[in-house]
């Protein structure tokens, strides 16, 4: 049997309690408008986060503005939502025609969204209880226009597959190469109207998606 001194004894229920305290003051986010948006039950979508930490809505704009993800011109924004389209068949063995009945497409998207956790608990005034309104109705907004995105490339993502069955029709003859050329074409066709839909909407401030705070 091990025997342990008072000092050990108490330096461990020290060790316990300062613990708890890191525990408890650990901050809790702010409520937002995700859930309500639709964007957290998309299929084939993932959900990542960028923190905030500022506690004034001047800051955060702030933090929004430098620490949001950049798009494909690097430019930071509040939110994105990037997709990849894959396509795949069976080859067939040596000597054998490529299957084009087992042409599939496939998507995944991964949505990267704001998250504001307080560096200290905000107070209970009006202006800061106003301001935890106006992050829910910003992330709400948010997030719609980010679903949007992502149910854009959930209806049109075949257009890649279909694009490569209207080619082997013409051409049972073709090959993987020219398969994948055609394939790529589609898919830019697909990058162009994710980026009109941006232009469109202004980045999704003509839908809500602008933080007034501050």
């Amino acid at each position: 049997m091990v025997r342990r001194g008072i000092g050990f004894l108490l330096a461990q229920l020290l060790i316990i309690e300062l613990m708890r305290e890191i525990t408890w003051s650990i901050p809790e986010p702010i409520q937002d408008g995700y859930h309500e948006s639709g964007i957290l039950s998309q299929p084939y979508t993932s959900v990542s986060y960028y923190y905030l930490d500022a506690v004034t809505p001047e800051a955060l704009k702030q933090q929004l503005r430098e620490r949001g993800p950049t798009d494909f011109l690097g430019h930071r924004r509040d939110a994105s939502t990037f997709w990849k389209v894959k396509w795949r068949w069976s080859a067939g063995s040596k000597g054998t025609k490529t299957d084009w009945s087992t042409l599939r497409c496939l998507y995944a998207v991964v949505v990267t969204l704001p998250r504001w956790v307080p560096v200290q608990p905000l107070d209970s005034t009006v202006q800061s209880r106003a301001l935890q309104q106006e992050w829910r109705r910003f992330t709400k907004a948010i997030g719609m226009h980010e679903r949007e995105h992502v149910a854009m490339i959930a209806k049109d993502h075949q257009q890649v597959c279909d694009a490569i069955r209207k080619a082997v029709a013409e051409d049972p003859t073709i090959d993987l190469v020219k398969a994948d050329n055609i394939a790529e074409r589609a898919l830019e066709k697909l990058r162009k109207s994710d980026r009109e839909f941006d232009i469109a909407t202004d980045n999704g401030r003509t839908q809500g998606a602008r933080f007034a705070g501050g």
